[in-house]
């Protein structure tokens, strides 16, 4: 067994946090106001705008979510803090009860994140 490598050639390691202070009603307040638009596989809506964390009213959000990614990229990747990170897309999706989104992959993207700002205890697994 000595002369046996594994690799984790495939792996998809998954982090997973608590945000801490974070005004949920806030940002659900905001969203209200969001224009939405149904996806492609007739479950639950997306936001028309792919770069909602780019607008000034979610400032809040963009500076969490960052953290964290900055938290895993640097912290638990140990890849070097001169890197800069940009988060090239963000939108909402709204869903309702029974719906669910089909799996998929982002393409071109090193790293793809979820923020649960609210949802049945049930649901939002990934």
């Amino acid at each position: 067994m000595d002369d046996v490598v594994i690799y984790p050639l495939f792996s998809c390691p998954l982090y997973v946090s608590q945000v801490g202070n974070f005004n949920i009603e806030k940002t659900l307040s905001k969203l209200e106001n969001e224009s939405f638009s149904n996806t492609n596989d007739g479950y639950g809506k997306n936001t028309t705008d792919n770069n909602i964390l780019r607008r000034r009213k979610y400032s809040d959000e963009y500076r969490v979510i960052l953290h964290h990614l900055e938290k895993y990229v640097h912290d638990v990747l140990s890849i070097n803090k001169n890197l800069k990170i940009d988060i090239t897309q963000s939108w909402s999706v709204r869903q309702s009860e029974g719906n669910f989104i089909s799996d998929y992959i982002h393409t071109n993207s090193s790293f793809s994140g979820v923020l649960y700002v609210k949802c049945d205890p049930n649901s939002g697994n990934i």
